[in-house]
């Protein structure tokens, strides 16, 4: 099961969040792209167990699509860059605790009926 909490947040939207990923301890990323207006978010992993395991740098980018007045997709993209000495952990990158995000996200979205986007 995915957890996060926010551990630090300023005032210009950019936040540390605390991450816990099944088979990981934990690692905090930041917010390095709030883009409200196109609906992108990018956060990188600073620390944690993530960059001991052998990567080297860690992003997360997530893009909320429009296909219609009802209907959005979200894009979840990891990118990465890992030790040469550790060539075993790129077996580790999936974007599948993205999708189970993904549709938390669109569950809480029906339940709480949010607005839709204007295109």
């Amino acid at each position: 099961m995915l957890t996060y909490s926010i551990v630090v947040a300023t005032f210009n939207c950019s936040a540390l969040l605390l991450l816990g990923i099944p088979g990981l301890q934990s690692y905090k990323e930041k917010f390095i792209k709030v883009d409200n207006d196109n609906f992108i978010k990018e956060a990188e992993a600073i620390d944690g167990d993530i960059l001991k395991l052998g990567f080297l740098a860690y992003m997360i980018r997530f893009e909320v699509i429009s296909k219609g007045p009802n209907s959005s997709v979200i894009r979840s993209t990891i990118e990465y860059e890992i030790d040469d000495a550790h060539p075993e952990v790129e077996a580790m990158v999936s974007t599948a605790h993205l999708a189970a995000a993904a549709v938390k996200f669109s569950e809480h979205a029906k339940e709480k009926k949010v607005p839709q986007a204007t295109s």
